[in-house]
């Protein structure tokens, strides 16, 4: 992030693909009647996706994909091992705070203070995600928001995973992007969904607080303090 120390970034985020309407698909719809696939995507700071995440339903939460996802269980071990080790990706405000997982702060906060730096620093990088979002989807069209892929979710998601191989192969390659038009420049890019209640007293007790989330809050004022002053 701009302000922060040098390091890579890596950020991530949740978008949707409406699937066709099959037996197999009945657990996948969502409000009001699409059935859709829900997935998480995770970037770098050259637009290239190392990991995708296509298997849930569209209405699942992005906090529950992260919860299940391999990537998030593998940034908590890191975590453990080492506290120390501040390695984390950037997310949107549908993700649970952690160390391993920044997210925007929950109050906007004062203009022009440390915090409002870090938050503007935070937004800015995850502008990432969405660009990455929008040159994957101008060059592979069909999963635009408003298209359908016509196939079982099994398939969805294989055709999804291979547009993202295929998107990091043209990046590799400097192939040029397709030039946008008025489709693309009007799109729906499926990241935006109604957020639910965060639950971040995980595990049920509503009067202990979430020790991840603790070290998480302490975490992000520390980096307010030293890097965006």
């Amino acid at each position: 992030m701009p302000g922060s120390p040098t390091c890579s970034v890596a950020t991530c985020t949740s978008t949707s693909t409406k699937i066709k309407q099959t037996g197999e698909s009945v657990m996948f719809f969502t409000f009001p009647k699409d059935p859709q696939l829900r997935q998480e995507w995770i970037c770098d700071e050259d637009l290239r996706i190392f990991n995708v995440n296509a298997r849930f339903p569209g209405s699942t939460h992005d906090a529950h994909i992260w919860r299940e996802s391999a990537v998030s269980q593998i940034m908590k071990q890191v975590y453990r091992q080492d506290e120390e080790n501040h390695c984390f990706l950037l997310g949107d405000s549908g993700y649970p705070l952690r160390p391993w997982l920044m997210t925007p702060l929950e109050e906007p906060p004062i203009p022009d203070t440390p915090a409002d730096h870090f938050h503007r620093a935070l937004l800015t990088t995850r502008c990432l995600i969405e660009r990455c979002n929008s040159v994957l989807k101008n060059r592979w069209r069909r999963l635009l928001k408003h298209r359908t892929l016509h196939y079982t979710p099994t398939m969805a998601a294989k055709i999804i995973n291979t547009c993202i191989i295929l998107h990091n192969m043209c990046l590799h390659y400097n192939i040029p992007e397709p030039e946008y038009d008025e489709e693309v420049l009007n799109a729906d890019f499926g990241m935006h969904m109604v957020l639910e209640q965060l639950q971040e007293n995980e595990g049920g007790d509503a009067d202990r607080v979430n020790p991840d989330l603790n070290a998480a809050r302490i975490l992000q004022k520390r980096i307010i303090r030293t890097h965006f002053q």
